[in-house]
Formats: C-alpha cells, structure tokens, sequence
C-alpha cells in the first residue's frame, strides 16, 4: 500500500466514525392522552388539549376524546364537566394508560375540573 493510499484510507475511516458519532436529536415518542368522563348524568364535557384548543360537547356518559402527541415540549391539558341535575361526576386525564389527574363530586349540578402541564420524558 502506497503513502498516498492508506492515507486516503485512514481519512475515509475518520470521516466515517464522525458521520456514525454525529449528535443527533432524540426520536419523538408517541404519547397518548385520554380525556375521560363518567357518570349517571348527562354533563356540558369541556376539553382543551393544548393543541387543537378547547372543545366542548353536552353528552351522554361516558365520554372520552384520545388524542396522540409527538411533541418533546410541555402541553398544558384540561377537562371539566357540569352537570344538569343531582347526580355523580369523575373526570380523568390518563397518559399512556396512566391516571395523570382526576376528580369527582357528588351534587346537584356537580362541577368536576383537573388540569395540568403535562412535560414529556425525552428519552
């Protein structure tokens, strides 16, 4: 092997460990956010989830809006209900399956709200 030659082969090695060590950002990773509404009363159901602003919907029960995020940044996310008689009310926000904020109540014209910034884990 001529100088010029293995030195062509020691830069081609180099400039290839560099391109494979580059820095590269974290992939996104998918999350799923449930919002979800139960009960034994109809209810005015309000969402907002950061994204797409806020929704609201009078329904039967239960309810539940899924939503699947990418994003690396807090999102700030909410739901309440208001109820239109005596009755029981439970809202829950859940993250991949797991409960990240919920509350209920028990009344005539029941109002249940939970909100929170929900902050990704970048992995």
């Amino acid at each position: 092997m001529t100088t010029g030659t293995r030195a062509a082969a020691i830069l081609l090695a180099l400039a290839t460990t560099a391109a494979c060590n580059r820095d590269t950002a974290p992939s996104p990773i998918p999350t799923t956010i449930e919002f979800r509404v139960t009960g034994d009363i109809p209810a005015a159901v309000r969402i907002d989830n950061g994204i797409d602003g806020t929704t609201q919907v009078t329904s039967t029960l239960p309810y539940s809006h899924v939503i699947t995020v990418t994003q690396q940044t807090p999102l700030f996310v909410s739901v309440s209900a208001q109820g239109f008689a005596f009755g029981f009310l439970h809202v829950a926000i859940f993250v991949n399956g797991n409960v990240y904020r919920e509350a209920s109540d028990q009344a005539f014209a029941p109002f249940v709200q939970v909100d929170g910034t929900w902050r990704p884990t970048i992995y």
